[in-house]
């Protein structure tokens, strides 16, 4: 039950990205369901109420900061809600790191948006509505927050707790 748990957050980040991938939107479930698996995965794995509150207060303060990049039009809605769900699962104590990884894959995706654009890729535009030279500024920024976090997975608080349970292949 645990792991059926745990894998929630993978799978919503796999969906999340191959959304906003193709069409450009990410699916408010796809940031609400990890938001709420995150409570019953982090008691089943023995976490203190207050370690489950802070990764909540991590969330809600990461949502908070990309709401106000939003409002200025630096960042998509859909971005900030996943942004804010994943900051959930990692916590204070990963945070910076999961950031740092979102930057850099980030960059990447902006880099190859840039040549995509091109025009010997116009192609393209027909299954990616963000290679359109037209659609300049927008990247589909949800591949860079869902490869971070599918990224830090493995080492994630709540999940490590999950994998030391499973028997050992013999």
């Amino acid at each position: 039950m645990n792991l059926l748990l745990a894998a929630t957050f993978p799978l919503c980040m796999v969906c999340a990205m191959y959304s906003d991938f193709g069409q450009m939107k990410i699916p408010n479930w796809a940031s609400i369901t990890p938001s709420l698996a995150f409570l019953p995965t982090a008691l089943l794995a023995d976490q203190s109420f207050l370690d489950i509150g802070l990764h909540y207060t991590a969330g809600f303060a990461v949502f908070t900061a990309a709401a106000a990049l939003f409002a200025m039009g630096a960042m998509g809605g859909g971005d900030v809600k996943l942004l804010g769900a994943a900051a959930v699962w990692t916590g204070w104590d990963l945070l910076l790191p999961y950031l740092f990884l979102v930057a850099i894959f980030g960059g990447a995706l902006s880099i190859s948006a840039l040549l995509l654009r091109r025009r010997y890729f116009a192609f393209l535009i027909r299954w990616l509505p963000w290679a359109n030279p037209a659609t300049a500024p927008n990247v589909p920024y949800g591949v860079a927050i869902g490869l971070a976090a599918i990224t830090l997975f493995p080492i994630l608080p709540s999940v490590s707790s999950v994998w030391a349970t499973l028997p050992s292949p013999s």
